[in-house]
């Protein structure tokens, strides 16, 4: 029979059978064994001078005879690896004639996983420590391939955390290392990559040449040899190639036409790349900035004093969702142009549309028009309407000073909230920018202070037109359209999807993959998708999913109500409140709680948001599609 399930152990006793008057016995010399989740072989010596069977009914555990002696019968009891979450237990019963019965128990630890926390680990020129973690309960011992880099500890058992010391890189090639983790008969290995010191650039990156200017300079930065080449044949360069620093000087003839003239030079130095954008500004009196001309969007960034143009033939983009391939055309032919509301973010609203965009024309297929001579920061909506004087689509203009952007969690970022008419500044209710219904391009009003009050705006805004409910015919993609000033309620009366489209999903108004015609962010930027969210907020030290304050020091520490932020070492978020899904009249806890919107669709009318709120945040969190929130920009 199998000996996993019964093995009869009759033995002979030949020698002990004429002793009749000898006492019955049978003895274990073990009666417990604990044993690893390796599992592993057993030995167990067993005294009997009768006759005896063994029974074994477990599955993981063999047991087997490996030598005789007299009465002394030597087992070896084979135990197999344990790979589940759990410890298990065995029991080997010996019953004999004559005898009590004896019991032999096994326990198995439960398998705990062995090996590394990450196998890649990226650092900085200038840093130099990183870490990792030696995961599991085993013994180990680790091994480094590059002598620069020292481990504080090089063998152990059960999990540690491994500090890898290095010196900084000062050379333009990056260095690398890897560690080797032995654990049993298994190698874990971690790579470390220290990016090289940044020796080699460009000065400036962005030249503006005047337009009565014949001649402007920039500095090449490099130990290495270069070449340079321009993609614009107006500007010619000094030198297209040499080797080491260089100032290199470009000559081009005066612009006397209405428009900017553009150019972008590309420096090559080894494997990088360098670029200098070129801009030569036409004349004052007659020039027409073209903001359309780096591509088209929905928002347009107007930095400085000036006439500007974009073109008004095409809506946002031009990428249609597939979702709504039949319902709506990237071109558009408008009949007329107009400013249908301005703000300046506060409580007090401008004196009329002129005080902020001038001069309005819809000609050669663009809307042309010029600001104020003197800049006021703030945000306008243009529309472009048919001859029944019906829109047929907007644009945000943004009167802001000139975005920066930081390289956070492997994207680039906005230093601002969009609409927002400062970069982060504590406590400035200026920072919050203006929101956003997920899938919709068109801005809602920013709040003008703490307490939740709309910023005023030109037209006034009244009470009855603040907000239109959910149905099927304003719950469409075309009624949105034609009311880009309006908060759709998304739950009118109690009752409604909680998405203002009212039938059809169409999840593919946003995209994470790609921008769409429904993008409200400037050209070359669009909103950003949840995993960047959440590899934005981790970059900073921070959990990506949901964290209570009461668990996470750091976290507690990043929410500051007082200053109406959360803010970390890298980057700062505005507490900038939002408008209810039910509710377009009213802001949601202004500058105590906030709702950053991502680009990321979930199901059952929903899309994932950043949700920060008084005793915890969540950079992944899966709300109804209808609530209005702010949008931090990321670069395409």
């Amino acid at each position: 029979m199998n000996l996993r399930k019964v093995m009869a152990g009759l033995l002979a006793l030949a020698a002990f059978a004429a002793c009749k008057e000898e006492e019955h016995f049978m003895t274990l010399s073990e009666k417990k064994f604990s044993i690893s989740d390796d599992g592993g072989d057993l030995y167990v010596d067993l005294s009997a001078n009768v006759y005896y069977r063994v029974v074994n009914d477990n599955d993981f555990v063999t047991i087997s005879p490996v030598s005789n002696e007299g009465p002394v019968t030597t087992y070896c009891l084979s135990v197999e690896p344990n790979r589940e979450d759990n410890s298990r237990t065995a029991r080997i019963k010996f019953i004999g004639d004559y005898v009590t019965p004896l019991a032999l128990d096994i326990t198995q630890s439960k398998f705990v996983p062995y090996g590394v926390s990450v196998t890649e680990l990226e650092v900085a020129f200038n840093a130099t420590s990183a870490e990792f973690e030696v995961l599991g309960e085993k013994a180990w011992t680790a091994t480094c391939d590059n002598p620069a880099f020292t481990l504080s500890r090089d063998s152990g058992e059960g999990s540690a955390v491994v500090t890898v010391s290095f010196p900084e890189n000062e050379t333009e090639d990056p260095v690398s290392a890897v560690v080797s983790v032995r654990i049993k008969d298994e190698v874990f290995n971690v790579t470390i990559t220290q990016s090289g010191a940044m020796l080699s650039g460009v000065s400036p990156e962005n030249l503006e040449i005047g337009y009565n200017q014949t001649s402007a300079q920039f500095s090449i930065f490099s130990t290495k040899s270069w070449t340079a080449s321009c993609d614009n044949p107006v500007f010619t360069l000094s030198a297209t190639s040499g080797s080491g620093d260089s100032v290199i000087s470009i000559s081009c003839p005066q612009n006397e036409g209405e428009d900017a003239i553009y150019g972008k030079v590309t420096v090559n130095i080894g494997d990088l790349t360098f670029y200098v954008n070129i801009v030569q500004t036409a004349d004052p009196g007659m020039a027409y900035v073209d903001l359309s001309r780096n591509g088209c969007s929905n928002s347009y960034i107007v930095s400085k004093a000036g006439n500007y143009k974009f073109k008004a033939d095409i809506r946002g983009n031009g990428v249609v969702p597939e979702s709504a391939a039949s319902l709506i055309q990237a071109s558009i032919n408008p009949d007329h142009v107009g400013v249908l509301w301005c703000t300046y973010n506060s409580l007090t609203a401008p004196q009329s549309v002129e005080a902020m965009v001038r001069n309005i024309q819809l000609v050669d297929g663009y809307i042309k028009f010029s600001s104020a001579s003197e800049l006021t920061p703030g945000n306008a909506v243009i529309a472009a309407y048919d001859a029944s004087n019906a829109i047929i689509w907007s644009w945000h203009i943004w009167f802001t000073d000139e975005p920066a952007t930081s390289e956070i969690g492997g994207a680039y970022w906005m230093d601002r909230n969009l609409g927002a008419t400062c970069a982060n500044i504590k406590g400035d209710i200026k920072s919050c920018g203006l929101y956003y219904q997920w899938g919709r391009k068109d801005p809602m009003r920013a709040p003008a202070s703490w307490d939740g009050t709309f910023s005023a705006t030109t037209p006034e805004l009244g009470e009855s037109e603040q907000e239109i409910p959910v149905s099927e015919i304003n719950g469409t993609i075309a009624a949105s359209i034609a009311n880009p000033r309006q908060f759709i309620n998304t739950y009118p009366g109690g009752a409604g999807p909680k998405d203002w489209i009212y039938n059809t999903e169409h999840v593919d108004r946003w995209m994470d993959s790609k921008k769409t015609m429904f993008d409200p962010c400037p050209a070359g930027y669009k909103v950003p998708s949840d995993a960047q969210l959440v590899s934005f907020v981790e970059a900073a030290g921070l959990p990506g999913g949901s964290v209570k304050y009461s668990k996470d020091e750091n976290a507690k520490a990043a929410y500051k109500p007082d200053d109406h932020v959360l803010e970390t070492s890298l980057w700062s978020l505005p507490l900038c409140g939002m408008i209810s899904y039910n509710d377009g009249t009213n802001i949601v806890d202004c500058g105590s709680t906030a709702r950053y919107v991502s680009s990321t669709c979930s199901t059952d009318a929903k899309a994932y948001y950043c949700n920060i709120n008084a005793s915890a945040f969540n950079f992944a969190n899966s709300a109804t599609r209808g609530h209005a929130s702010a949008v931090r920009c990321v670069k395409e």
